[in-house]
């Protein structure tokens, strides 16, 4: 969450700096939607894996967002702020690391605890 909220910061400050206005645009209201969305899923949940599933995919739409906005700084030609948003961008790919590690993990040991089926 540490690292979430240092994300938000970061790209506040860098929105700020290429002036983007801080009113909803339509696109920022979908990407609102989609979030709150994800939290009532996550909400809904049953099962530990069940979460871990839903994390696995707000993490991959986190990673190609962040990859997304450093191409746009490269094409920017903005080689600090590529360097920057880059550092976070492997921060991601850490959480999402994790949570594949977590999954995988808790398939294991499902598979190991289940009883083969009968035939």
């Amino acid at each position: 969450m540490r690292d979430e909220a240092q994300h938000c910061e970061l790209l506040a400050r860098y929105l700020d700096t290429l002036g983007v206005a801080t009113r909803e645009t339509p696109s920022a209201r979908l990407a609102r939607l989609e979030g709150e969305a994800y939290l009532k899923l996550i909400g809904e949940a049953q099962t530990p894996a069940q979460v871990l599933n839903i994390l696995l995919t707000v993490e991959l739409m986190d990673e190609n967002g962040w990859e997304m906005i450093i191409n746009l700084g490269r094409d920017m030609g903005d080689e600090d702020m590529v360097r920057t948003l880059n550092e976070a961008l492997q921060e991601e790919k850490e959480h999402l690391r994790g949570v594949r590690g977590m999954l995988a993990q808790m398939n294991r040991e499902m598979m190991m605890t289940e009883e083969p089926a009968v035939t």
